[in-house]
């Protein structure tokens, strides 16, 4: 099951994901809440806490969460897995390999601070005089 957190504001979704994740919490919680802060923010921060009882996905759910992962890949800034098995946080390292956003781990206990680390504000976008002057020093 997929649930949002009351932490969630803003351009920051925060979701918790317990037992096995099924094609239903795709197709009916997880997508519809991040295209729903896509529509209206562009791009977003996403937490995902997977808690002491996450088990995995279905074959259906592991699919979904591929195909919406290579979809969107281009739309995160800041995307944070927090706890969950070796073998997920595993999955999470090959997926954001593909994100143009950052990704980060955090252990199970630190759910408030990859809250903080996912709001953190972007730096400002370098002036085209300031990249002129990176490449010629």
């Amino acid at each position: 099951m997929i649930t949002m957190h009351s932490a969630t504001d803003q351009n920051t979704l925060v979701l918790e994901a317990t037992g096995t994740l099924t094609t239903t919490d795709y197709e009916g919680a997880f997508i519809p809440l991040v295209k729903g802060m896509l529509t209206e923010h562009g791009s977003i921060n996403l937490v995902l806490h997977l808690d002491p009882y996450f088990q995995g996905w279905e074959a259906g759910a592991l699919w979904e969460d591929a195909k919406f992962g290579l979809e969107q890949r281009h739309n995160f800034k800041r995307l944070a897995l927090v706890g969950g098995p070796t073998w997920a946080q595993w999955m999470a390292k090959v997926g954001a390999s593909f994100m143009s956003g950052r990704f980060k781990i955090f252990d199970p206990q630190a759910l408030e601070a990859a809250i903080a680390w996912a709001k953190l504000p972007e730096p400002p976008a370098p002036t085209p005089a300031e990249v002129a002057a990176a490449q010629t020093s």
